[in-house]
């Protein structure tokens, strides 16, 4: 006869059955219980990853969406002369997403307008040089970074 061994409340319970008793016993157990699936890959990963195709909206808080500082810096400096528009950045934090200054993503434009505004500022600060506005193709703003040359002074000694 087979013994079966399982805790209940932190005691150990033993019960003895029968073979006829153990199978109608599984068997109850197993009908009601569903069976377990492992799921697929795809499913797998749609349980772990978040939603990429969330929309950003008026209610989302703004600064949460918003890329740090030290991303956008990065970001600048990789490009040739730091040549770049709002667009190019918005397209690069936002996946592929574009803000308009009207409508409803205009929060998000002006915010990322003015902390793209604060960077350069950054920028210019630490590399001794100025953004220049240049109108692009489509009338877009681009951004160009030129370096302020060094005047040095000769000193004469005349006495």
């Amino acid at each position: 006869m087979p013994t079966i061994k399982f805790p209940i409340n932190d005691q150990d319970v033993e019960i003895t059955l029968t073979m006829d008793e153990l199978i109608q016993l599984l068997y109850v157990t197993a009908k009601k219980r569903k069976p377990f699936q492992i799921p697929s890959p795809a499913e797998q990963t749609k349980l772990i990853e978040p939603q990429k195709d969330k929309r950003i909206t008026e209610k989302t808080t703004i600064n949460e969406c918003l890329p740090p500082d030290v991303e956008v810096k990065q970001y600048l400096l990789s490009k040739p002369e730091y040549r770049h528009t709002l667009f190019d950045v918005q397209r690069h934090f936002f996946k592929s997403r574009a803000f308009i200054s009207r409508g409803h993503t205009k929060k998000m434009y002006h915010k990322t307008f003015r902390q793209l505004q604060s960077v350069r500022a950054q920028i210019e600060k630490e590399q001794g040089g100025k953004f220049y506005t240049v109108i692009g193709e489509n009338r877009v703003n681009e951004y160009v970074f030129e370096k302020t040359p060094i005047v040095v002074e000769e000193v004469s000694n005349q006495q």
